[in-house]
């Protein structure tokens, strides 16, 4: 199985759980995936690293809406008539 979808892998420098250099693997293995390290943070999403996380989830799902064709869209079940 291969991941088309833009995406963004997080991970904290400090995390004692997953090495980051897990997090550098796993955005090296996605074809086009971008990396966010954010130093100083754990296995954890700290209220201090909100800003910088839910920027980076913005910015993916701008490239996710820019890459989508007309028939890869998906409706959920409150987008539904």
């Amino acid at each position: 199985m291969q991941i088309t979808a833009p995406t963004v892998v997080i991970h904290g420098t400090s995390d004692r759980m997953c090495h980051y250099s897990g997090g550098e693997a796993t955005a090296a293995a996605i074809s086009g995936a971008r990396l966010l390290l954010i130093p100083g943070m754990g296995h954890d999403f700290p209220p201090g690293a909100w800003p910088t996380i839910v920027g980076a989830i913005v910015d993916n799902a701008h490239r996710a809406k820019h890459t989508a064709g007309p028939s890869e869209g998906h409706l959920l079940d409150a987008d539904r008539p």
